[in-house]
């Protein structure tokens, strides 16, 4: 109810209430828009912040880093332990942005386990999913698996990264793609479904060398 509250108040007043009411640390200047944010822990650096319209529900911790941004429109989903669906595995219901990564709008992130998305990273345009649990057709069980994106990552719209998945550093995921395994060249255009490796590319690109945010 506080958390719904918080998304219609006056921003101030949503401040007190994200932080006192429910023991958020948010950084005076990181800022929340007009969301439902109903976790454990919400930890926002300095010059985070989080677009409106989004629903982030049932993580027990969601970090971003100084300057990390969520656009409008995210959903960040995760299944309560108490619901009983992934008995006997060990999971972590987290997401981590590291400082300056960018999750932009109207994309799907699932945290059955942890996802982890590096500094300088961005998860582009539109409609892509990060989807960390999946039926284990051989067990006929849901399963769950962490989903890891390195430091410098492009993620192009429209892809989809399932469980256990791993992206280096500084690697490009084209639009469209579906990502599963271990990408694990770095300075690399990945695509297609499912991604595999397409070419080299070059390690001083501005993308990859940049201290901002966003190349603009």
């Amino acid at each position: 109810m506080v958390a719904v509250l918080a998304a219609a108040a006056p921003s101030r007043v949503r401040r007190v209430l994200l932080t006192v009411g429910l023991g958020y640390e948010i950084a005076s200047d990181a800022r929340v828009g007009r969301s439902i944010i109903a976790v454990d822990k919400l930890v926002m650096g300095s010059g985070a912040s989080i677009g409106s319209l989004c629903l982030i529900r049932q993580c027990e911790r969601v970090e971003l880093g100084e300057q990390a941004r969520i656009g409008f429109l995210v959903w960040v989903n995760s299944v309560a332990r108490s619901k009983g669906y992934f008995d006997g595995q060990r999971r972590e219901l987290r997401l981590t942005l590291g400082d300056r990564a960018v999750i932009t709008c109207l994309h799907l992130v699932d945290c059955c386990d942890h996802v982890d998305i590096g500094a300088l990273s961005t998860v582009a345009g539109f409609g892509s999913q990060i989807l960390t649990h999946s039926i284990d057709v051989a067990e006929g069980r849901q399963v769950a698996r962490p989903v890891r994106i390195g430091e410098r990552v492009f993620v192009g719209t429209g892809a989809v990264i399932v469980g256990g998945a791993v992206v280096a550093d500084r690697a490009v995921v084209g639009a469209g793609s579906v990502v599963h395994g271990h990408l694990a060249e770095e300075s690399t255009l990945y695509a297609g479904v499912p991604a595999i490796r397409r070419r080299s590319l070059d390690p001083s690109s501005r993308y990859f060398t940049r201290a901002e945010a966003l190349v603009r």
